[in-house]
This record gives structure tokens, C-alpha cells and sequence, in this order.
């Protein structure tokens, strides 16, 4: 599989990232074949020549073993050369070359033994390090090399091949443990907080994604026309907004040329759409909807602007799928309106209200930058799901994303990376580019708008005093304690990422940015991080030895309380409350006035202790809810896997609220949240793939009452209902590959999402939308099995392949 700087499209995308049973995948990375130059000092030959191969030899959970092997195919002699790339992992013995840099997951390895290799020569070197090798997105990528000459000038960096070899992957039928036809049985018999499995509602029941709690068919379908009216029976000018939205979705789907009018609310005439105050009750809530579907009207109905939205997105999960093409359109995705669709709806009631009020989702986009249009796309599919708060991760040790006006240097230093600059290559992108990008504040602003006729409220989070790296690098004569010697690494390997608490001028630069920051986000909160700080830091600082004689502070962990209820009170001054991770509960107690909001990662037994000691909690465990995280163990899955594997189940099978929790700490959890951390995420499309279909079911956890959660239903929804309107959206979600059984020489398929097309082969060729559709068992006749799933627009899942002859099984087992 390709390491994916620029991924593939399509079916290509899908095909390579999830080819699944290859026994030897060798992975090219491949860079501009360009000569670059660096300090004016041209590189004259052909990059392309040069090869860095890394060979995984053994590897267990704890170490890695693996030789890297430097290829010189071109017509001049490598000399007094570097070679750099970007690396997850901890390289602890190096033989051959030395470390003469490494920052974070940035490698540069300087010729040591072997100063020279000849055209046509190569030199290898072992190397070992920290933890397991088991996944493409393991092994490193972004290779580059630096040359000097006779006169010790620099020649490069330029970008040269790479290829990387894991240890052969065993196919399905080799393989250990519960295939994924078993698995999918499996989880269709899995009780889901408690509910039989066995109790499903019928697809007809239960059109919307997440469930409602109460849907009532009737007889009969409203069909939209191109007179059909949309009244307002309300002067608030939100719910006009919403109406507006919903006319400018079916304007563009079913090119009718619909009106918004402000009503009498005495008259409700046939053939209209109408959104009314009338006939609601206070138990719908703030976020609560009633609609109601005959074939005269659709009547959507509530209290609040939230109300009315949420129930404008379930009328718009009524139409068909098409509807959802005005915003394919709107992200420059090409889908050409067609005007045969009927566009009716069928005849219904339903009663809404959601589970939790907090129903959040969190973009890191300080390891990767995404643009506005790319944020804005995001928010427009949370608005879809009803989840209501962005979390907006906007700084880390790779990148500052946020224009502070009183330090230009933030933006102008910490959102770029790259070779010789102050902030080093990080892994997924170019290490010889310029790579990064920055919000100003109008940007902000802009966004800010977006989400709020959304009904999404945003908020920022700004790292500290950890994950501080870019920050610090910034603006050192503010930030670094010169005196400070501590011999620390955070989890990334980093060495100087820490904030000092003990010098004034730390604090002089929150404050600062906090001002600029709260001018910018109207919402309650402000997060500012306080995860992952290294265990060593400040022991050495003779500042921080004083300060902490001075205030009676026993250890590191009471410092870091010491500064975090600084800031809490900076933020206090300012109307806003701290939200944190669960870290700053370490070394004393939080102020409650105003109330701290407690983010649980590490587990959610933190976060429900937290909320039993009286702290508002929002549950965001790395096992269920990292959405970022690989969807299996198969190696050419993209993602991390240091918390377990993360599929759609696995974040649908969350029980948020333990039976024994108290019923004042049930008051505290106040909802629930997605991670989407981006170290892995170098792409729109990969966003898509690792954050789809799990962010429907991320919806349902956090919407739907547990009473009413069952995966057999969820799962026939999305096979049949969401994933085209997904498809028509344009989001590159992850299409899951059936799985397979064949006994007796009978194959048996199923998939993750009932409803999906799954075609198949049997003669070794590859299934394509001509392939034979799977509906029954077939009578095996060859010796090779191969099947994909199909989307509604024929976009295809990886392969799954089966030999199904026993002597083929016995050689490839050899």
C-alpha cells in the first residue's frame, strides 16, 4: 500500500488502503522526482535513484527489529550524506549511522561508518527501538537526503524513494481467532446497553440517523411540488434562517424554485411546509422537535431555534438521498441534478429530544491544517448528525493555528514546519516543503458564524503547559527558562514542549492570547489542554524549585495545579470557565465557581470519578471514541492502534452511564465526545475514511435514548438509508469489505451494514459493478474467492480474497 501524502480517489483509495490479504506488502514512498537545492547549492542528478528501503525483521508489542538499507542506483557517489525521514517510533540502537537529530517523530541520520557509497552501491544499517511494527502507518515515510561536497557545501535536502517492507500478513483462512462473517453475526447478537438484539424495528419505522425517540407511521406520502410553500408561523428571524436553509437544500436537489413566506398562524393551507410554535409542550426541551408528515402538510414544530433545526434535518433524512447533493455542490464535488426523482416523503409523526445536551467531536488541526471550506464541511456533516459542539484543537508541538495580533511570531514561526526551521517535519508531510497554515482571526470569525447558524458551539482548545513546543519556539526570549537543565521526553518524543509556571513572563503570554481568544469564541469555555505532561519536567529548574518552597508545593503534579488555577482564575476575569483534560485533576482540587468541564481520554472510570466528586464531565474514551484510530488490525488499514482498534461497532457498543453511577454524578456527564486527532489524518479524503461511519454511530450514542439503541436496526439503516445519503453527500467514509465463509465448498457472505450490494468473483479476476451480485450461498466451482461491497454509487470496499482449495492453502502456509 502507498503511504498516502496525496491519497488516491475512489475506488482507488479504498482499493489500496484496504487490500487485504496480501502476504508481502511493500509500501513506495514516492516524492517529486525534482532536484532542489538548498543555501544555493544546486544537486545535480536524477533523485529517483536513490532508494531507502526499511525491512521490518521481527517485532513484538514491546521492540522492533529492522535493518534500513540506503540504495544508490544513480551515477555519482553518495558522500558525507544525511538521511532524513519522519518515524512514529522510539529508535533506541542505531549501527551504522548516528542520531544527529531527532524532534518529535523527525529523524535525521548522519553517515558514521560509511562515509561514501558508490554508484551502483549500497549500505545498510540496523536499527531497534520502542514497540511494534504491525501496521503500514508504522514504518516511516517523507525520506529525504542531504549531501556535502568536497568544499563542505550543502547539497539538498531533496525528497528520494522509499520502500517499506513489513512482515508478511497472513490471509483470512491462516489467521487465528474470529474472521469477519463471525464477527458480524456476532455483533448482531450483542445486546446493546441492555437491549435484546432480537427487538428490531423495521427499516420503514426508523428512517433517521440517530433514532428518534418516538416514530409513528401513517398511510399515505407528502409529495413536494414546485408550488409547494414554506411558512414560518414565528417572527424570530433564527427559525426564518432555518427555513431558509431547507429551501436552499431543496431548491438545489429538485431545481424547484421554492419560497420562504412568513404565515397568519391562524392559517395552515394544504401543499406547504410549515414551521409553527403551536400545539408544543416544555418536555421537548431546548434541542426537542415535533414533526409531522400527512399528505396535505409537513408541519415541523418547537420552542427553540435548536428545535426547529434538528427537526429540519430529519425532513431532510425523509427526502431522497439526493437532497443531500446541494452541499456535494457546495464542497465543488460534481453531481448533476436529476429531474426524475419523486420527491415524497412518507406519512409520519415524531417526538425528539436528545439524550445528552453535549454531543461533541474534536479536530485536531494543529498536526495537519485543514482549510476553512474543509472545517466548514465538517461542521455542515455534524449539523447533519445533531452533534452540537466542535471541539477545536488549535495548537501542539507541530504547529500553532491561530492568529494572535500581539504576537505575530506564533503565526509567522509556529504554523510552519520543515527542514531547517524552527518547527521540524512531522509525520504525513513533505520534510523539505514549507508546510502549514494558519486561521486569522477573521477566518475565526467566519467559522464561528458557520457553526452557529448550525447550532454548533465551538471550542477552542489551546494546549498548555505541555504540548507547548511551537508556542515556546516562538517566542523563547518569553517562554524558555534558560536555566532550566531537565532531562525529560513527552509521549512524542520531545524534549523541550513543556511551559514554564515559575517565570511571570508565561503567564504575561497566556493572558495575552486568552484576551485575543475570548474576543473571538462567544462560548462558555476555553480548553487548555493540561494532558501528557512528561513526568520529569521542572525538577531541574531553579525557578520552579523556588516557587514551589515558597507555596508549600510537595511535587510536580501540585505545580501543575498550581498554574492551572492561574489560569482558571485568568479565565475567570474573563466570564469564561476552563475546560481541561482529565490530567488537571492531578495534585488538588479544581475551583467549582465557575464550573470546570473535566474531559475523560485515558478511561472513562476518570471521568465518572470526577462527576462523583461534583465536576461537569464530558466522556471521550480513547477505547470507543478515538475515531482516528485503525478500524482493524488488518496492516493496510490507515491509523493508530496504541488504545485497541476502533471500528463502527466498537464506538456504537459504548455505554456511557455505568447502573451504578449515582444519580446526581449521571447529572454530571453531560455528554459525550469524538476525537478525530490528525497525526495520522494528512488528507481531506483520509478524514472522511477514519471518521465515517463512525461519526453516525458517535450520533446515536449521544442522541438516541439507550432504551432505543440496537445495533441489527442501526446497522440495516445504514446499509440501506445513510450511506447514500453519505455517497450523495460525497464523503469518502470507510465501505466496509464483506465477510465470508465457505464451507463444503458453499460460500456464505455477510456484511458490517446489511443492505450493501457485494459482488464476487470466481476465477481470480477482480469484482467490479459487472460482477455477479451475492444474494444467496453459491456453489463454489474454482479455487479463488474474491468480493467487494458496492456503495449506492458503485464505489467499491477492498477485496476480500479466499482460496478455497486445500493444497493452495497447504503452499501458501509453506
Amino acid at each position: 500500500m502507498l503511504r498516502i501524502n496525496k491519497p488516491f480517489f475512489g475506488d482507488f483509495l479504498i482499493f489500496f488502503l484496504a487490500f487485504k490479504f496480501s502476504c508481502l506488502p511493500c509500501l513506495f514512498f514516492s516524492l517529486p522526482i525534482i532536484a532542489l537545492s538548498h543555501d544555493n547549492v544546486n544537486l545535480n542528478f536524477d533523485s529517483s535513484k536513490i532508494i531507502a528501503v526499511f525491512n521490518v525483521d521481527r517485532t513484538n508489542e514491546d521492540e522492533f527489529w529492522a535493518h534500513i538499507t540506503l540504495e544508490n542506483q544513480s551515477s555519482i557517489p553518495l558522500t558525507h550524506w544525511q538521511l532524513g525521514f519522519t518515524f512514529q517510533r522510539i529508535i533506541t540502537v542505531l549501527d551504522g549511522a548516528k542520531i544527529v537529530q531527532q524532534i518529535g517523530d523527525y529523524y535525521l541520520l548522519d553517515s558514521d561508518q560509511i562515509p561514501s557509497i558508490a554508484p551502483g552501491g549500497s549500505a545498510t544499517f540496523k536499527v531497534q527501538g520502542k514497540y511494534t511494527l504491525r501496521n503500514e502507518d508504522d514504518l516511516p515515510t517523507d525520506y529525504f537526503l542531504i549531501l556535502r561536497d568536497a568544499n563542505d557545501k550543502v547539497n539538498g535536502p531533496v525528497p528520494i524513494m522509499g520502500k517499506n517492507v513489513l512482515l508478511p500478513y497472513k490471509p483470512v483462512f491462516l489467521t487465528p481467532g474470529i474472521n469477519d462473517y463471525e464477527l458480524n453475526i456476532q455483533h448482531n447478537e450483542t445486546p446493546i446497553e441492555g437491549n435484546p438484539p432480537d427487538l428490531v424495528l423495521p427499516v420503514e419505522s426508523s428512517l433517521i440517523v440517530p433514532l428518534p425517540v418516538e416514530i409513528t407511521l401513517a398511510k399515505g406520502n407528502f409529495i413536494l411540488k414546485p408550488d409547494t410553500a414554506i411558512l414560518v408561523q414565528s417572527k424570530y428571524e433564527n427559525v426564518i434562517k432555518i427555513a431558509e436553509q431547507l429551501n436552499q437544500s431543496l431548491n438545489a436537489a429538485s431545481g424547484y424554485h421554492l419560497m420562504v413566506q412568513i404565515s397568519n398562524e391562524d392559517i395552515q393551507p394544504e401543499n406547504s411546509i410549515l414551521f409553527t410554535t403551536q400545539g408544543t409542550s416544555p418536555d421537548l426541551g431546548n434541542e426537542g422537535y415535533l414533526l409531522k408528515v400527512t399528505p396535505k402538510r409537513v408541519t415541523v414544530q418547537a420552542i427553540t431555534g435548536a428545535g426547529f433545526f434538528y427537526g429540519m434535518q430529519s425532513l431532510k433524512q425523509l427526502f431522497p438521498p439526493e437532497i443531500w447533493r446541494e452541499n456535494a455542490h457546495k464542497h465543488s464535488i460534481a453531481s448533476d441534478v436529476k429531474s426524475n426523482i419523486r420527491w415524497e416523503i412518507p406519512c409520519l409523526s415524531i417526538k425528539d429530544y436528545p439524550r445528552f445536551a453535549y454531543r461533541g467531536v474534536l479536530l485536531d488541526s494543529a498536526r495537519h491544517f485543514f482549510t476553512t471550506d474543509q472545517v466548514k464541511r465538517l461542521l455542515d456533516l455534524m449539523a447533519m448528525h445533531k452533534l452540537n459542539t466542535f471541539h477545536w484543537h488549535l495548537s501542539d508541538d507541530e504547529g500553532w493555528r491561530i492568529q494572535i495580533i500581539q504576537y505575530p511570531q506564533l503565526t509567522e514561526i509556529g504554523a510552519w514546519r520543515g527542514y531547517d526551521l524552527a518547527i521540524p517535519p512531522a509525520l504525513g508531510t513533505s520534510n523539505i516543503n514549507r508546510y502549514g497554515g494558519f486561521y486569522t482571526q477573521d477566518d475565526i470569525r467566519n467559522i464561528v458564524r458557520y457553526a452557529q447558524d448550525r447550532y454548533i458551539t465551538i471550542i477552542p482548545e489551546i494546549d498548555i503547559p505541555a504540548h507547548s513546543r511551537a508556542l515556546i519556539r516562538s517566542l523563547p526570549d518569553k517562554l524558555k527558562d534558560a536555566n532550566d537543565h531537565t532531562i525529560y521526553s513527552s509521549v512524542r518524543g520531545f524534549h523541550d514542549n513543556v511551559l514554564s509556571p515559575c517565570m511571570e513572563t508565561t503567564y504575561e503570554v497566556i493572558n495575552h492570547i486568552i484576551d485575543e481568544i475570548v474576543e473571538l469564541f462567544p462560548g462558555p469555555y476555553i480548553h487548555i489542554g493540561v494532558d501528557e505532561r512528561p513526568k520529569n519536567a521542572w525538577k531541574d529548574s531553579p525557578a520552579c524549585i523556588a516557587l514551589m518552597k515558597k507555596e508549600g508545593l510537595n511535587n510536580t503534579d501540585e505545580l501543575q495545579h498550581h498554574f492551572v488555577n492561574k489560569i482558571q482564575g485568568m479565565l475567570a476575569s474573563k466570564n469564561k470557565s476552563v475546560a481541561a483534560w482529565e490530567e488537571a485533576m492531578k495534585g488538588g482540587k479544581l475551583e467549582k465557581k465557575p464550573m470546570p468541564l473535566i474531559y475523560s481520554w485515558k478511561s472513562a472510570e476518570e471521568g465518572l470519578k470526577a462527576a462523583e466528586q461534583g465536576y461537569d464531565v464530558i466522556l471521550t474514551p480513547a477505547s470507543n471514541l478515538y475515531l482516528e484510530l485503525a478500524y482493524s488490525a488488518d496492516p493496510s488499514e490507515p491509523g493508530d492502534y496504541w488504545s485497541g482498534y476502533v471500528d463502527t461497532f466498537t464506538v456504537y457498543a459504548y455505554k456511557p452511564i455505568p447502573p451504578n453511577l449515582s444519580a446526581e454524578a449521571k447529572m454530571r456527564v453531560k455528554g459525550i465526545e469524538g476525537a478525530l486527532w490528525s497525526e495520522y489524518i494528512s488528507s481531506p479524503e483520509r478524514l472522511d475514511y477514519l471518521a465515517f461511519p463512525k461519526m453516525s454511530a458517535l450520533a446515536e450514542v449521544a442522541w438516541t435514548s439507550a432504551s432505543r439503541r440496537n445495533w441489527r436496526n442501526f446497522s440495516m439503516r445504514m446499509g440501506h438509508l445513510h450511506l447514500p445519503r453519505l455517497d450523495q453527500y460525497g464523503v469518502n467514509y470507510r465501505l466496509s469489505p464483506p465477510g465470508i465463509q465457505i464451507i463444503s465448498q458453499l460460500l456464505n457472505a455477510n456484511n458490517e451494514f446489511s443492505g450493501l450490494v457485494m459482488r464476487y468473483t470466481l476465477d481470480g479476476s477482480l469484482p467490479m459493478i459487472t460482477s455477479e451480485i451475492y444474494k444467496v450461498p453459491v456453489k463454489i466451482t474454482g479455487n479463488v474467492v474474491e468480493m467487494r461491497s458496492f456503495s449506492s454509487l458503485n464505489r467499491g470496499s477492498g477485496v476480500v480474497k479466499q482460496v478455497t482449495n486445500e493444497e493452495q492453502k497447504k503452499l501458501l502456509t509453506k
